[in-house]
């Protein structure tokens, strides 16, 4: 049998603020998938801040995988220009 992985998830504000996930919620995870729900978001994975022009841009509907739990404490967020204000899902696996 393989290892067993337990999911946690929260609801994050999606709108003009930078963003960063909960440190509380994602506490021993090591992988975390991120949807955007509402309009696109813009993020990054090293710390930086993206703001509503720059940044990866990530479409409601699709997802972002963060594959270490550096890259979980270092990501960041706001609403895309083109979007309007609402949730991003998170999901992690510790």
């Amino acid at each position: 049998m393989g290892e067993y992985l337990s999911t946690i998830g929260e609801s994050l504000t999606l709108d003009v603020t930078v963003r960063a996930l909960t440190p509380a919620s994602y506490l021993h995870a090591i992988q975390a998938e991120i949807f955007p729900e509402g309009g696109p978001m813009r993020c990054y994975f090293d710390g930086r801040s993206p703001t509503s022009t720059a940044g990866v841009k990530v479409f409601e509907g699709g997802s972002v995988r963060l594959q270490s739990p550096s890259e979980i404490a270092a990501f960041r967020y706001v609403k895309s220009s083109d979007g309007v204000s609402g949730i991003i899902e998170a999901v992690y696996r510790k």
